[in-house]
């Protein structure tokens, strides 16, 4: 079975490739380069923390699994088919064990995948 930093490695990838042949405006060139290298691409964000003390950060896109967790540690779980590209706070409402803790809430997003 494929280690999950591999697979995630793989996936972007193969977005890069398909975007690639299927220009569809979701990723900034920016994010094409990190997608190349396998790495997920970004968002710039705001977020404020526990006392309400806002930061500006970039953030990486992360892959939630959509129909077999990954605790199961089974060979198809970390295949492209049940991956879904999810925000920190899109995954944390999806999973109840991916945690944020009180220092990242969300105020605003500032450049999405397709300007960051």
């Amino acid at each position: 079975m494929e280690c999950w930093k591999t697979a995630k490695e793989n996936y972007w990838k193969a977005k890069y490739a398909e975007e690639m042949l299927n220009t569809t405006g979701k990723y900034s060139p920016n994010n094409l380069a990190l997608m190349k290298r396998g790495n997920a691409p970004r968002m710039k964000v705001e977020v404020s923390d526990a006392l309400g003390y806002k930061k500006i950060v970039d953030i990486p896109i992360e892959l939630h699994h959509t129909n077999l967790p990954q605790r199961l540690n089974t060979p198809k779980v970390n295949e492209a088919w049940n991956l879904t590209e999810v925000t920190p706070w899109g995954h944390a409402s999806m999973d109840s064990y991916r945690k944020l803790g009180n220092n990242f809430k969300l105020v605003r997003i500032i450049n999405g995948t397709n300007s960051w």
